[in-house]
């Protein structure tokens, strides 16, 4: 006889088909029905209305801030408005969001207190509700400050450099010269012992020559 566990044998993720299956049949014939308290101010027709072809699903996330009594709701939705206090919000659909696994629950035609599954919407969209703000222009040249430069003394000499540089990137006209000067002597010095070379070269060739004489 094959083993019995109380839990299941292996731990599997919440996305897998498994758990999918789970959460789809607490809507099963088995459950006929829910007695919901908190959601008792459904319209009776609301399950009427939903139903139609022609009909869309919306899930609207509004902020806690916001009064729903007191706003109104633009049919093509892309705005929410507060007349009262002059507030106009944005509607943003969340994409993101899996709604495959939601059900709408509404009222049984013949108790309001009794809340049951209705016909499943495959079409829900979500919504995110963003208030509307105004950004006035801002004249950045008015307000930006021109920089200015700090005085430098002629005494001081630069012993260090920012990271990434170095004394190349800071060389004045007299470093130039500087650098310039050295480059030339360097290459008169270069010269003038490859000439002295050349000419011991030379003179030690002749005095091998006369010797063989």
């Amino acid at each position: 006889m094959a083993k019995e566990y109380k839990s299941k044998e292996y731990i599997s993720d919440s996305d897998d088909s498994e758990n999918e299956d789970y959460i789809k049949s607490i809507f099963d014939k088995d459950l006929k029905s829910y007695k919901v308290t908190k959601l008792n101010k459904i319209p009776s027709n609301f399950e009427k209305t939903i139903s139609k072809k022609n009909k869309n699903l919306v899930l609207l996330r509004i902020p806690k801030s916001i009064d729903i009594e007191k706003i109104e709701i633009k049919k093509t939705l892309d705005t929410l408005v507060d007349n009262e206090n002059k507030v106009k919000y944005n509607l943003i659909e969340d994409s993101l969001v899996n709604t495959k696994n939601l059900e709408l629950i509404g009222k049984k035609t013949n108790g309001d207190d009794v809340m049951v599954p209705l016909e499943k919407k495959t079409d829900i969209k979500v919504y995110n509700v963003i208030e509307s703000v105004d950004i006035p222009n801002i004249d950045y040249d008015a307000c930006r400050e021109p920089r200015q430069n700090v005085v430098q003394l002629s005494d001081m000499k630069q012993e260090h450099f920012a990271t990434g540089y170095d004394s190349k990137d800071y060389t004045t006209d007299e470093l130039k010269k500087e650098k310039k000067e050295k480059k030339e002597k360097k290459e008169k010095k270069e010269k003038k012992e490859k000439k002295e070379k050349k000419e011991k070269k030379e003179k030690k060739e002749k005095k091998e020559k006369k010797e063989k004489k």
